[in-house]
């Protein structure tokens, strides 16, 4: 009894031994996978970080040229008020110059009409004094 005992004690042993086996063998597969996960996560960390920092370079760029923008458009908008300020001042010196040579076209008008008067009363007098003098002389 005492030898099927000792058998079978090392029946189960071996059968333990042989399950510690297996498993040892799949915790070592399991660790050689976890740390080719490992290093695949590492490289993709990797690159998110390299990407990472290509993007904020590209975004403090990107503030860089909004700022240069910003500033670019604020001197034009100056420039266009002060555009917008010099155009209507012309306007309006164009306008009160408009109405003073309105104003001097109307008396020009008038003096001419009173120059074309003084001549034609001057032509007459001269017709007159002709005929005075034609028949004086006759």
């Amino acid at each position: 009894e005492s030898k099927s005992h000792i058998a079978a004690v090392k029946e189960e042993s071996s059968s333990a031994t042989s399950q510690l086996s297996d498993e040892v063998t799949e915790l070592r597969n399991a660790k050689q996978a976890a740390e080719e996960s490992v290093t695949t996560l590492e490289g993709q960390l990797e690159a998110a970080n390299i990407s990472n920092t290509q993007l904020s370079d590209q975004v403090a760029s990107l503030q860089n040229t909004n700022e240069d923008v910003a500033k670019q458009l604020r001197v034009k908008e100056a420039a266009l008020e002060e555009s917008k300020s010099h155009i209507a001042v012309v306007r309006e010196e164009a306008s009160s110059a408009t109405s003073l040579f309105s104003e001097e076209v109307t008396e020009i008008r008038n003096a001419k009409q009173a120059a074309d008067e003084s001549i034609t009363t001057l032509e007459g007098m001269l017709e007159a004094t002709n005929i005075l003098n034609t028949e004086l002389s006759d």
